[in-house]
């Protein structure tokens, strides 16, 4: 929609970029933006627009310098709700803001996007968006709490960690809000042999690709036990191949 909004063409160029300079970006992306136009990871003499990709609650902090050289910005908080609107007033704001609500709230479908008023015309509800504001609205009081609880388990996570010398790979910023514990992964270890073997033990978790990392949940709902167990199955598997 913020695309269409935008009324790019065939030769114009999206130029993506992300919070960790990661170049590896999700084909759900990518196809999307190519049923209207072309896309870079840099910017280019046709690049029209600006796709910053604040990646699992850790935001970028280049909006304002992208702002500043005159492109629009379309800002994909898709894995950070609250880190979009958390942020202080003063900060640069993009022209298109974009969240899913599955990954912060216990409903099944829907998404949000701000724009500019006027960017579209004739919109009308739906049966998704009527199920969506019903569920979120439930939860909206308790996005603090949701945030604190993430933050506090993130926090348990690197304590954790810290005994294996795995080192959180983002930086946390102010108003940040982690939807994931992303580390570092040493040369010799296979990230993908893990991936394997946490999933086998029931921990949906993965290789942070284009990087030297691994993610795994962070989420408001796990305990301090369900942590504990994830550090344990990543320490035995680091174990096994040591």
């Amino acid at each position: 929609m913020a695309l269409e909004s935008l009324r790019l063409g065939g030769n114009d160029v999206l130029t993506i970029v992300t919070t960790s300079n990661n170049y590896y970006i999700s084909s759900c992306v990518t196809k999307e933006v190519e049923k209207y136009c072309k896309w870079s990871r840099v910017l280019e003499k046709n690049t029209k627009a600006v796709l910053v990709n604040h990646e699992f609650g850790y935001c970028s902090q280049d909006v304002g310098y992208y702002k500043s050289l005159g492109y629009f910005v379309i800002e994909d908080f898709a894995h950070s709700f609250y880190s979009g609107i958390a942020r202080n007033s003063g900060e640069d704001v993009g022209d298109y803001l974009i969240y899913s609500l599955s990954k912060y709230f216990p409903v099944q479908a829907g998404g949000i996007l701000l724009c500019p008023k006027g960017s579209f015309q004739n919109l009308h509800e739906d049966e998704v968006s009527r199920y969506s504001e019903r569920v979120v609205s439930g939860y909206i009081d308790q996005i603090d709490n949701i945030a604190r609880t993430r933050i506090k388990n993130y926090k348990y996570y690197e304590f954790l960690f810290s005994a294996l010398d795995l080192k959180p790979f983002f930086k946390m910023n102010e108003n940040d809000c982690p939807g994931v514990f992303c580390f570092t992964v040493p040369d010799h270890v296979d990230a993908q042999g893990m991936k394997i073997y946490l999933n086998k033990q029931g921990i949906e978790s993965s290789v942070f690709y284009g990087a030297n990392a691994y993610f795994v949940p962070c989420h408001q709902s796990l305990s301090e036990k369900e942590i504990e167990y994830i550090f344990e199955v990543v320490k035995s598997y680091l174990g096994g191949i040591l």
